[in-house]
């Protein structure tokens, strides 16, 4: 056998290495490259549907999928893997909670009552359909037309904020103005048959200075008035007038800022009622604000501003629309009754 000499490999031609040194040099490159193709990564997105959660859990790695292993107790998923891999985390809806532990991922799926798994390819993806309980809802037409009759006399006046060139919130999808004449549109539609009459203060998507509407507003005779905004919360506001201490009868009957000061009474209970409604038929978590807004404060009747969240945290389907006027509908017998 050829004896090689022990220096006889070289770098760019310069410095000698041994056999031995390659040798290592070539293990600690292979041990890396198994490291690195070893560590994938597991990237969660999750949607909810009607009675249903999906899980979709994407990776790089078809082995890493295909030799997972899921299994299910109660309300929790364990996914373990054969493999290591980091999690990236991902869009979580909140009923659903992600944690890893070692190998595995955790997925705590709140009132889970079976599951379904199906593995994709191009990419690697692991679905998991997580199964809800059913919830039996009333229909929506079935609530609006309950005892609409204590309302057949009532004159309303809804408000759609903002408008034209004030475009309020605005998102990648959406102008306040454009969603809150859309929604004003809609609740015109289902009240208009429950109420003697039902009027809209805009239109169109037009500006309307503050004083254009308070003069529009003071036209007309009505028994309830109210303003349809969005906030960036995920709950719902709801505003009231806050009228200034020791305001005196003088003032009330000639300051227009101040004619909410005769109705407020009324206009808290109003607004306690649709917030009751709005937490019952909507599931939206509710809060009472009063503040010196000067659009509900020249309002000569109940008159309340109602901050819906923005469609990032509510979909504005039409169950959504028919559910906000069921639950305003709700709110005006309530008071009606009162």
């Amino acid at each position: 056998m050829k004896n090689f000499p022990i220096y006889d490999y070289y770098i760019n031609g310069k410095k000698p290495m041994s056999r031995i040194s390659v040798l290592i040099l070539i293990l600690i490159m292979v041990f890396v490259d198994v490291a690195v193709a070893g560590d994938s990564s597991i990237k969660v997105n999750c949607s909810e549907q009607s009675g249903m959660i999906r899980v979709v859990l994407e990776t790089d790695s078809e082995s890493l999928i295909n030799q997972s292993n899921v299994s299910e107790s109660y309300s929790l998923i364990k996914i373990s893997f054969s493999e290591p891999f980091s999690y990236k985390g991902g869009a979580v809806v909140e009923s659903v909670k992600i944690y890893k532990k070692e190998d595995s991922l955790f997925l705590n799926v709140k009132n889970l009552q079976k599951i379904k798994v199906v593995r994709l390819s191009s990419p690697p993806r692991l679905v998991i359909d997580a199964y809800l309980p059913e919830q039996k809802k009333k229909p929506p037409t079935e609530i609006l037309q309950a005892d609409a009759k204590e309302i057949r006399n009532f004159t309303l006046m809804l408000d759609a904020g903002h408008g034209g060139s004030d475009t309020g919130i605005t998102g990648q999808q959406f102008k306040e103005s454009l969603l809150t004449l859309s929604i004003a549109n809609d609740l015109y539609k289902q009240l208009a048959p429950k109420a003697q009459k039902v009027l809209l203060l805009r239109r169109e998507d037009v500006y309307q200075s503050l004083e254009q509407r308070i003069t529009d507003a003071g036209k007309t005779r009505i028994d309830a008035f109210f303003s349809i905004h969005l906030t960036n919360q995920k709950y719902c506001s709801i505003f009231i007038s806050k009228i200034p201490a020791n305001t005196s009868s003088k003032d009330i009957k000639y300051n227009v800022a101040l004619a909410q000061s005769a109705y407020i009474e009324r206009s808290r209970v109003l607004a306690h009622a649709i917030g009751e409604a709005i937490k019952e038929g909507m599931k939206l978590d509710v809060v009472y604000v009063e503040a010196p807004l000067p659009l509900i404060s020249a309002i000569r009747a109940p008159a309340i501003m109602i901050e819906l969240p923005t469609p990032a945290t509510l979909s504005y389907s039409a169950e959504t629309i028919n559910s906000l006027a069921a639950s305003i509908i709700k709110a005006l017998v309530d008071y009606a009754q009162r």
